[in-house]
């Protein structure tokens, strides 16, 4: 879908194959995914929360992210600290009222760099909120006339890696994201969706910690 992203390591496992009596005939490099842990599931839940207890007490720590799926039609896992994390925040003028519009999580896996991000999240921020509000993936959420207000998000993944980068968004109507706590400072939440390729599909979740916002008298378009 762009071209970049083919300048992105290759995922598929690493095969050589040497010549001549008494050598080994192949060489398999085990993927380096093979180390990482999918949080997601109900087995390492315990883990995921003990994660991101200890990163939300540690400063400069923004949060906790997996994911598991694919990428370059390749499987793919990862586990990550967060490295950065913010928010875009909406509040008209002369209005109280704030409510989130964008955020942006930054992390890492074995072979690149991502920025994981949500754009018109919407709900308050006025004070936490646990009450669950899954919300449909659709790339043209921020052209939406009640984009804030309605249950659809625009999400993507900025991957990098080499000196190259790729951006891919997720595809409309391939999945949602579930988000099951939102406050001034923290979202955690889930995700399922294709991202870039109809076949790479990717579920995984978050626990975020916003380091810095910014506001702004509307969404982003």
């Amino acid at each position: 879908m762009i071209r970049a992203h083919r300048n992105l390591p290759r995922l598929a496992l690493l095969t050589v194959v040497f010549g001549g009596a008494g050598c080994v005939d192949h060489f398999t490099t085990p993927s380096a995914y093979a180390s990482q842990i999918f949080l997601c599931d109900d087995a390492h839940a315990p883990d995921f929360d003990a994660q991101a207890r200890t990163c939300a007490s540690t400063p400069g720590c923004a949060g906790v992210f997996s994911m598991q799926g694919k990428l370059q039609s390749e499987p793919m896992t990862a586990q990550s600290l967060l490295t950065d994390a913010g928010y875009s925040i909406v509040q008209a003028p002369g209005t109280t009222q704030r409510f989130l519009d964008e955020v942006r999580m930054n992390g890492s896996s074995p072979y690149f760099d991502f920025i994981f991000h949500l754009k018109n999240v919407g709900g308050t921020l006025d004070m936490p909120t646990t009450t669950s509000r899954t919300l449909n993936i659709n790339g043209g959420a921020p052209m939406l006339p009640n984009s804030l207000g309605d249950n659809q998000v625009d999400t993507g993944r900025l991957l990098e890696a080499g000196g190259a980068s790729a951006e891919q968004h997720a595809l409309t109507d391939s999945g949602s994201v579930l988000i099951t706590f939102q406050s001034i400072d923290e979202l955690k939440g889930t995700f399922a969706g294709a991202f870039g390729a109809a076949d790479d599909t990717v579920t995984g979740c978050f626990d975020m910690f916003a380091l810095h916002n910014t506001t702004n008298p509307k969404p982003a378009m």
